[in-house]
């Protein structure tokens, strides 16, 4: 904020913070039942929230569906590098 006081930083931990994207946190419990829920196998489901995680992070979204066609494709291209590009899409109102 504005309001902020201004610090000196070192060059190279103000060029780190600068290229933070954020935190990306998953729950393992969760990701099992995600897994048994939708019939994947628990590493896919890892690594499927992993990538969506991380898209968010980099800013795609699925409030719309354009976004969520571009997220989901790019997604989709992502985890074919891992052997599971052909993972269920979600509905995330539920």
């Amino acid at each position: 904020s504005d309001d902020a006081p201004d610090i000196a930083l070192p060059p190279e931990v103000a060029a780190e913070l600068a290229s933070y994207l954020g935190d990306l946190v998953i729950a393992f419990p969760y990701s099992e039942r995600q897994a048994a829920h939708f019939g994947n196998s628990v590493t896919a489901e890892l690594q499927l929230l992993a990538v969506h995680g991380t898209l968010h992070l980099l800013g795609y979204d699925h409030q719309e569906q354009a976004g969520e066609d571009a997220m989901w494709s790019l997604q989709e291209q992502i985890l074919s590098q891992f052997g599971h590009g052909a993972l269920a899409r979600r509905d995330y109102e539920a």
